[in-house]
């Protein structure tokens, strides 16, 4: 009878062990691989509507992916804001890739950029390892037939 009541109350402990010592899966923020300080390459490709000829410019910059924070929503393109305005912030990022040029994408646990735009703006990528990334930003027009738009490759410093 003592045998089996022990093994009963090691059967408890255990299992009570198990339980309050282990996390769920979903409670780890997935990002937290992908965040740090990052040397970025930046080619930076101008063009005008109707000339047939792009410039070039290839710069390096240093950078940070962090977690997103509502302030680093771009303000000024509003068919973005509002487009964002309903996205879970807890699988959002924020990829500041030269001292004028920010993102935030949501991003799934693979390293998949969710891609976003419009007419002005659009953005995708992905991380080809958790410490490289390699994105795409571009139609960022001036309104008036010029614009730019940039090749992004990123690697964790």
């Amino acid at each position: 009878m003592k045998k089996i009541a022990f093994f009963q109350l090691l059967f408890i402990f255990a299992l009570a062990s198990m339980l309050g010592c282990t996390k769920k899966e979903d409670e780890i923020d997935y990002r937290l691989k992908f965040l740090g300080n990052y040397n970025f390459q930046v080619i930076k490709e101008s063009w005008v509507y109707l000339d047939p000829v792009n410039e070039y410019d290839t710069f390096y910059c240093n950078g940070v992916i962090r977690e997103f924070k509502l302030e680093d929503i771009p303000l000024d393109l509003n068919e973005i804001r509002d487009e964002t305005q309903n996205e879970d912030v807890s699988k959002k990022i924020t990829i500041v890739f030269n001292p004028y040029g920010i993102i935030t994408s949501l991003i799934d646990e693979y390293g998949v950029l969710t891609p976003k735009g419009s007419i002005r703006y659009n953005h995708n990528g992905q991380f080809t390892h958790p410490d490289s990334i390699s994105f795409y930003v571009g139609s960022l027009g001036f309104g008036n037939g010029n614009g730019y738009n940039y090749t992004i490759q990123g690697v964790r410093k």
